[in-house]
């Protein structure tokens, strides 16, 4: 078949979407510890804070002690770095609400859950079994609902086509998120006692005090990603590994013509796109004979998806 005379809207994006949490948090912590830095300058300028014995005063008044104040920034960054892990984890285990869609065209690539290294120190990152599908032009009003930004296949135009993520749930991603939300919350008592005790060690100079203070953030963030890591990665270990597979059970592979149904919204992960989360049906019609690299041009003509007589969301 000719191609269509209508260009995909590669790239374009106009929708907001949910950025994730490690960049929230990371934020976070920066404009805290920033404006605390400032203040603390500003103070220290006209020589009100002064550190003695482990005590520290302003204006000669004494406030707290070094393993107080250890103990409330370990808090305050523990309970911060606890708390991007936990909406991190529910993020990748709650299901999505948006409206169903149904989409057909043929499997263009497969990201395996954990297939990044990255997922190994951030189990609690690690994202569904991923199937990008090379959508029939009929459905590119669906994948552009929204005015979303659009994934699209290197070729040249008109033979540039437009890609949907579909997510297939995996029971391993969310035992590796418990898991890690479990081992932070253990690394988060952990971290927030070392940072009293560095705090209240090093509080001898007001100078060591502010090292000490900074150290025991830092320690303290650490023992929670650290618990996060070791939580997740038993718990990822403990579980199964499951591949996705249509209705028929075929295990999705690479140039499967196939249609896809499941909830469609915008994702933060997706750098905004629409994305199917989790595919809640996936029917198979057997392989390709078009030629990669795949192109909408010969995917348009070449099956009778699922999807036909049912209404188009845009």
């Amino acid at each position: 078949m000719a191609c269509v005379d209508d260009n995909p809207n590669c790239g374009e994006a106009n929708v907001e979407a949910t950025p994730e949490s490690l960049t929230q948090v990371v934020g976070w912590i920066v404009i805290i510890f920033g404006l605390a830095g400032i203040l603390i300058s500003i103070v220290k300028a006209i020589g009100a804070i002064t550190v003695s014995g482990g005590t520290i005063s302003i204006g000669g008044t004494a406030i707290t002690s070094g393993l107080f104040a250890g103990g409330a920034v370990g808090f305050a960054v523990a309970v911060t770095t606890f708390i991007m892990v936990l909406m991190s984890a529910r993020d990748r285990c709650n299901p999505s609400k948006a409206e169903s869609q149904c989409v057909a065209g043929v499997v263009n690539g497969i990201v395996p859950s954990f297939s990044n290294t990255r997922d190994d120190w951030l189990p609690w990152q690690a994202m569904h079994d991923r199937v990008d599908v090379i959508v029939k032009s009929f459905y590119w009003q669906i994948v552009e609902g929204g005015n979303a930004y659009v994934f699209c296949t290197d070729q040249p135009r008109p033979r540039r086509s437009e890609i949907l993520r579909c997510y297939f749930f995996e029971q391993r991603v969310c035992d590796a998120a418990d898991g890690a939300a479990a081992g932070a919350a253990v690394g988060a008592v952990a971290g927030i006692v070392a940072a009293a005790l560095i705090a209240a060690a090093m509080c001898t100079t007001l100078v060591f005090c502010l090292l000490g203070l900074l150290i025991a953030a830092i320690v303290a963030a650490a023992a929670v990603l650290g618990g996060a890591a070791i939580g997740g990665q038993i718990a990822k270990a403990a579980s199964e590994n499951k591949d996705p597979t249509a209705d028929t059970g075929e295990t999705l592979e690479v140039g499967y013509l196939v249609t896809v149904r499941g909830p469609m919204e915008p994702r933060g992960y997706d750098e905004g796109a629409n994305a199917i989360y989790w595919a809640t049906n996936a029917q198979f019609h057997g392989l390709s004979m078009s030629p990669q690299p795949f192109s909408y041009c010969e995917i348009n003509d070449e099956f009778d998806d699922g999807c036909q007589g049912e209404p188009v969301v845009g």
